[in-house]
């Protein structure tokens, strides 16, 4: 995501917002519309900063021979590693080989960029070359919650203090190829060394996230077939449909009004979720679910059942986009509270589509809602 608004012009065709100063919530950009409606457009992870309350400007500055950025409740910092910090503390990460700054984006062979609440790290990375960084928090003895995709170091036991989350391996005409794994060894009570790889012969280079926690918009986990027991509450990125590495894999998801207070009493016209995506070409549809389900708890083995499916995913501008006006509304298009829904696959042996997930801090899901 280059910019906040950058992607409410992608979304709107090119045309430019007219925006609505009054708005003071951290998830929202609020639109005037030439019919007299208004448009939200709702961010998956706050985009405005906590201090300043103003957008998150996705770009490194110079300052004192290292180079900064504001993520939404973090200052992050580049020089010999990358140093994030916020009220909670702080955590380091160090990169391997020979540390070389150029325009504020890159440590040794690690390109770095912002994240609304921290960064985006692209490195060069072969079948048979893992990649391993150390994590150093501030704070010793945190708990860990990990799969073989995302590590957190978590403040509460539902609250992450940090996490560094796997997006996928890419060829060289950076076209997504396949998922990336992750592994951990705790090196003493508050350091971490964090191995990154992948299987495919046709990968080269590899993305992940490492992010400062901020509650999320959505609430969501994969689950899947080849892994039956896996929880991924966490996890930033998910291939939904087939692959070697997961089997089959669906996504839970349920978005967290509680969050957007102000559009209790609104009138929804239309509600249309915008997931970001960023490879394969897998029909999904989505449907919605015959009880609530726990995205910390939900697997493969538990899932709940579906009910009716609902909408097909249309293709728009590198997003997946899912007309959910039904989900989330009753009869007289107020906002209901509802059980969330499931995004699978419409058939088998189609491949996957691999989406940034409601954790992702690169490439946030975004919630379309018009209303009077």
């Amino acid at each position: 995501m280059r910019s906040v608004l950058n992607e409410i012009i992608t979304l709107r065709g090119g045309k430019r917002p007219v925006i609505d100063y009054r708005n003071t919530n951290r998830y929202c950009v609020i639109v005037s519309e030439d019919n007299g409606t208004k448009t939200a457009y709702c961010f998956g992870t706050p985009i405005y900063n906590r201090k300043t309350r103003k957008l998150v400007d996705l770009r490194f500055y110079h300052n004192n021979g290292v180079y900064c950025a504001h993520g939404s409740d973090s200052e992050i910092t580049v020089g010999d590693g990358i140093c994030m910090e916020n009220d909670g503390g702080f955590c380091k990460v160090r990169f391997p080989g020979e540390i070389s700054i150029r325009a504020g984006t890159r440590c040794g062979t690690a390109a770095i960029t912002p994240t609304l609440n921290g960064t985006l790290i692209k490195v060069p990375c072969m079948a048979d070359q893992p990649y391993e960084v150390r994590l150093l928090s501030g704070q010793p003895f945190m708990e860990i919650r990990a799969n073989d995709r995302c590590f957190s170091l978590m403040r509460e036991p539902f609250k992450p203090f940090v996490t560094v989350s796997c997006i996928g391996v890419f060829d060289g005409a950076y076209q997504t190829v396949a998922p990336c794994s992750l592994s951990y060894q705790r090196n003493n009570d508050q350091e971490f060394s964090l191995t990154l790889h992948h299987g495919s012969p046709h990968g080269s280079t590899l993305l992940f996230e490492i992010n400062m926690h901020e509650n999320k918009l959505f609430q969501d986990t994969t689950v899947e077939s080849l892994h039956p027991d896996v929880n991924n509450a966490f996890g930033g990125t998910a291939f939904i449909g087939q692959t070697t590495t997961y089997g089959e894999q669906w996504i839970y998801s349920r978005p967290d009004f509680s969050r957007l207070p102000e559009l209790f009493d609104k009138q929804i016209q239309n509600a249309i979720l915008h997931m970001p995506s960023f490879g394969g070409n897998c029909a999904l549809s989505a449907s919605g679910l015959t009880a609530r389900f726990c995205s910390f708890g939900s697997n493969w083995e538990n899932k709940v059942q579906e009910a009716e499916e609902i909408t097909d995913a249309v293709s728009t501008g590198g997003y997946l986009s899912f007309n959910v006006t039904r989900f989330i509304t009753d009869r007289t298009r107020f906002l209901k509270p509802f059980d969330g829904f499931i995004l699978k696959p419409k058939g088998r042996g189609n491949g996957f589509s691999a989406i940034f997930t409601g954790d992702s801090n690169f490439a946030p899901q975004i919630l379309e809602i018009n209303f009077r």
